[in-house]
This record gives C-alpha cells, structure tokens and sequence, in this order.
C-alpha cells in the first residue's frame, strides 16, 4: 500500500487547535520558565490556620514542550510559505463560486503552479472531449477547470510538503510525550484515600 499526502489533508491538520495555539508558548515558554526558577520547589501556604505545601516543580519538561512548539511553528511557516495558493485560499469549488469568482480568476493560480493558462485550456478541453464528448459550459467549465488545478496543485511541491508533514510529526510525538508525562505525573500524585 502506497502513503499518499496532499496539501489539502495538511490544511485539514494545520486547523486542529493545539497547533494553531502553539505560537504563544514559544515567547510564554521561556519566561515562565525564567520566573520558576526564581522560586523554591515548595510554596507554604497558610489558609485559616492550616498549611498547605504546594509543589511548584512541574512535571514536564520545559524543552521538549518548547520544541513541540517549535516544531508546529516550523510547520506551519513552511505551509504559508510553499502550500500552493489554490489550496491556501480556496479548499472547495463552493468557497471560490461564493465569492462571485469568474474563470479568469483562476489564471493566478495556474500560474502559480507554472502552467500557461490559455495552453491548459485548451488541453483541459481536449481531454473534456475525449473523455465525456464535450466541453462542459458556464458554471460547469468553471468547476471543472477549479477541481483539475486543485487536482494538480496538491500534486506540487512534494519535498516542501514532506518537509511540513515530518515537522508537524515531530510536535505531535513531542506535545504526546509531555502530556504522557503529565497523566503518569498525576496518576503518581493522586491520592484516592
């Protein structure tokens, strides 16, 4: 069986909240981390005439959540930065036809994929003849036309979009090891009697 990626799965992963909330954490992180190591281990508080010791230490490691961080962040400058812009701006035919977009719209994006535009028309509507005995008209055309560059602009740019998928593999393994961390760390803490 052969593993195939796209762009258009990457946009579906680069949405998942924990990664788009990554950023803050890479100029938090080194702060916080800062402050903490000002402090003792153990804070004593005291609340109507009962103590309390509170652990401060934290049962993760600082490095490893900054790298997950670091990672996601890389990911997701290489997708802004290489993602073809099709795939970017418009991820359905719906999005691009709401927006009132005509079909000349889409030379930009032809383009960006380094195809001449009238050349692929003209092959587009070759193949439309061979395949379903005619060229498709209107909105018809217009979709057509939308879905092959959309087709086409996942197919583009492979090492880039490996390079992003191994980045965001790489935060995803780390942010799993730091919350593994932290469900061992409170299941060790918890007393139950």
């Amino acid at each position: 069986m052969k593993f195939e990626f796209c762009w258009s799965q990457l946009e579906k992963l680069r949405q998942i909240k924990i990664i788009s909330s990554m950023y803050i954490w890479i100029f938090l992180l080194p702060v916080l981390a800062k402050l903490l190591v000002l402090t003792n281990d153990v804070a004593t508080v005291t609340v109507f005439n009962y103590t309390f010791d509170i652990n401060l230490s934290l049962p993760f490691s600082w490095k490893l959540f900054y790298f997950s961080a670091l990672f996601f962040a890389l990911a997701t400058i290489i997708y802004h930065i290489r993602c073809p812009r099709l795939i970017k701006e418009y991820p359905t035919f719906s999005s691009f036809d709401t927006e009132g977009k005509p079909e000349w719209h889409l030379r930009v994006y032809a383009e960006d994929l380094g195809l001449d535009y009238t050349e692929y028309k003209e092959e587009h509507s070759e193949l439309m003849r061979e395949h379903e005995g005619e060229v498709s008209s209107g909105n018809d055309w217009v979709q057509s036309i939308f879905w092959d560059l959309h087709w086409r602009a996942d197919e583009q740019r492979k090492k880039m979009l490996y390079a992003c998928l191994v980045s965001y593999l790489f935060g995803f393994i780390l942010i799993t090891y730091v919350l593994v961390q932290n469900l061992i760390w409170v299941v060790r803490n918890i007393s139950l009697f």
